[in-house]
C-alpha cells in the first residue's frame, strides 16, 4: 500500500495559541501505536508536556496548509520548527485538511532517515474539537533551497551534486517504504547546518 504526502489547498495564517494538550511522541522504532510524552533533543532526558514548553522566536514560512515557526524549548534550550496546521471555518475543507494532516502524522510517525526532516512528535488531542494540528519537527537552520537559490543565484556543480544526492536517499528511503511524496520543490527541500 502506498502513502501520499498531499500538499494543502489553503495557505493560512496563525498565531499559535495557549497549549490544551501534551504533545505526543511517536517513536519509529516501535511498532505499537501507543504515544508517550515528547522529549527534547536527546529524545531521552527532559519530557515537553505542552506547548507552553515552547518558546515562539520567528515565523520560518507559510505554506499550504499551515504555517512554520521557529521555537525554542524553554528549559533545554533546543531549537525546534514548529508546523501549525489550522483547520478552516469550512466543515466540509476542513475535514479534507485535518484527513490529510492526520495522515501525513501517521507517514511521519514512520519515518527515520537523516535526509528526511525528523518529526519529533504530534499535537493531536485538538483534534476532538476540530482545533489545529502540530507538528514538532526538526529545525533546519539553512532554511530551503529555494531561498538558498534566492540569495545565490547560482551553486556550484558540486554543491548541486551533493543536494541531488541527498534529495535521492530521500527518496530511496520513503519508496522502500512505499511511500511516495508527491511534492518535491526546491521549497520543501530543508538544509541544516550539516548541508
Amino acid at each position: 500500500m502506498k502513502h501520499d504526502i498531499d500538499k494543502g489547498e489553503h495557505a493560512t495564517k496563525i498565531s499559535v495559541p495557549e497549549p490544551v494538550a501534551p504533545l505526543r511522541h511517536y517513536a519509529s522504532s516501535s511498532s505499537s501505536s501507543s504515544s508517550s510524552p515528547l522529549s527534547s533533543g536527546s529524545m531521552n532526558s527532559l519530557v515537553i508536556e505542552n506547548l507552553s514548553d515552547l518558546e515562539k522566536l520567528a515565523v520560518l514560512g507559510h505554506g499550504n496548509g499551515g504555517t512554520v515557526y521557529k521555537v525554542r524549548h524553554r528549559l533545554t534550550m533546543e531549537v525546534y520548527a514548529l508546523k501549525v496546521i489550522r483547520f478552516g471555518e469550512d466543515a466540509g475543507c476542513a475535514a479534507k485538511v485535518q484527513q490529510q494532516a492526520t495522515h501525513e502524522g501517521e507517514i511521519l510517525k514512520l519515518v527515520d532517515s537523516r535526509f528526511v526532516v525528523r518529526c519529533y512528535g504530534v499535537l493531536d488531542s485538538a483534534l476532538d474539537d476540530g482545533g489545529d494540528m502540530y507538528f514538532v519537527m526538526e529545525y533546519m537552520a539553512e532554511g530551503s533551497l529555494q531561498d538558498i537559490l534566492r540569495t545565490r543565484r547560482r551553486l556550484w556543480e558540486t554543491t548541486i551534486s551533493c543536494v541531488a544526492r541527498s534529495v535521492l536517499e530521500g527518496l530511496r528511503y520513503l519508496h522502500g517504504m512505499q511511500i511516495v511524496h508527491r511534492d518535491i520543490k526546491p521549497s520543501n527541500l530543508l538544509i541544516n547546518g550539516r548541508g
